[in-house]
């Protein structure tokens, strides 16, 4: 008998935890993908990431997928990206893929709000870097 597990994981995740698969894209070809609890919540498929930071919002306690935002990080506009780290509430997961490029527009400011959601990498992380993340706010 085959045991599925949620977001085709090794193995089974404990009692009591939320499975979660986040894969980064492959320079500017494949984007990312993100699976929480078995949900694709952002995929190539989905049609619904884009080049730069793709974020995903869990709830923390009921596992309630919030929103999902790209940030184009080579022309974007950087302070999109710096008014929805700071308004992430309370109590929640995040989830971060790159694809192409995360590092371009990247500034002291967004290094430091993501180190703060609990990131060791966001302060090097540079041009056409390949990076994931789940952290959370205030948990």
């Amino acid at each position: 008998e085959v045991v599925r597990t949620k977001c085709g994981l090794s193995k089974p995740c404990p009692d009591n935890f939320f499975a979660f698969k986040i894969s980064s894209g492959a320079a500017n070809v494949v984007g990312p993908t993100m699976c929480f609890e078995n949900l694709v919540i952002m995929s190539p498929v989905k049609n619904n990431v884009g080049r730069g930071l793709n974020f995903a919002l869990v709830n923390g306690t009921t596992g309630v997928v919030l929103t999902q935002k790209c940030f184009d990080m080579y022309s974007g506009d950087v302070t999109l990206l710096v008014k929805f780290l700071k308004e992430i509430p309370e109590g929640s997961l995040v989830l971060a893929a790159s694809y192409d490029d995360p590092g371009t527009k990247m500034n002291d400011e967004t290094r430091k709000l993501l180190t703060n959601l609990g990131s060791s990498y966001a302060k090097q992380l540079g041009f056409r870097d390949s990076w994931v993340f789940l952290g959370a706010k205030d948990i």
